[in-house]
Formats: structure tokens, C-alpha cells, sequence
């Protein structure tokens, strides 16, 4: 999603807010989230902040190291669910995804289900 361009700077941590890993002023961020199927939570996992947007192969890279971090404390992912960016979707190709027929389509988020 876009964002404003803007700095901040923490004194009290001598750290600057606002910049993305290449050093210059992030206009991109990604969240990723994950939520409970059975149980009413949810809990953002991670923030990634960029100066433009986010090539597929690094998203699928950002999702299969989410995969694996929520695996090693015993959640099991069941499916993905993002909006329908040529980008997202060829990611989710990239890991191996497959499309959701009850899910997707017009204006809706595309679901997608780990094979196997």
C-alpha cells in the first residue's frame, strides 16, 4: 500500500523512521497478519517498508520466511489471503499456491491454499 513519505527522528534512540532498507524515503509498506481460523484473533507479524514496490520473488521471499517463523512456534498456515496485485498474485504462484475456487474474483481479496 502507499505511504506518505515522512521522517522521524528518535532521539532517545538516535534512529530515523521513514527509510526504507536501501536507504532511501520509503513510499511502500507491506503488513503481513496473521489471524486464528477457530479463535476470534488476530496479530500483525510484520512491517516491511520499501521505496518502491516490492518485486514478486521479494514477497514470496518475505511470505515463505513469515511461513517459517509461524511454523517453528506450531501454528500451521492454512491459506493465504492478499488483494489481486499482478505482483501478489505471481508471488503465491511462486510458493507453490493455489487459487481458492471459493474465493476471489470481482473486487474481493483472492484466497489462496498451500498445496498439499
Amino acid at each position: 500500500m502507499a505511504i506518505k513519505r515522512q521522517f522521524d527522528y528518535n532521539r532517545k534512540t538516535d534512529t530515523i523512521y521513514g527509510v526504507s532498507a536501501n536507504g532511501n524515503a520509503a513510499k511502500q509498506a507491506m503488513v503481513l497478519m496473521t489471524r486464528g481460523i477457530l479463535g476470534k484473533w488476530k496479530q500483525p507479524i510484520g512491517y516491511f517498508f520499501s521505496s518502491s514496490s516490492m518485486l514478486s520473488e521479494e514477497i514470496a521471499d518475505t511470505i515463505r520466511g513469515a511461513i517459517h517463523h509461524l511454523q517453528a512456534i506450531g501454528l500451521t498456515v492454512q491459506a493465504i489471503v492478499c488483494d489481486q496485485a499482478t505482483t501478489n498474485v505471481r508471488a503465491l504462484h511462486l510458493l507453490g499456491a493455489t487459487l481458492d475456487p471459493q474465493g476471489g474474483g470481482g473486487m474481493t481479496p483472492t484466497v489462496w491454499r498451500q498445496k498439499g
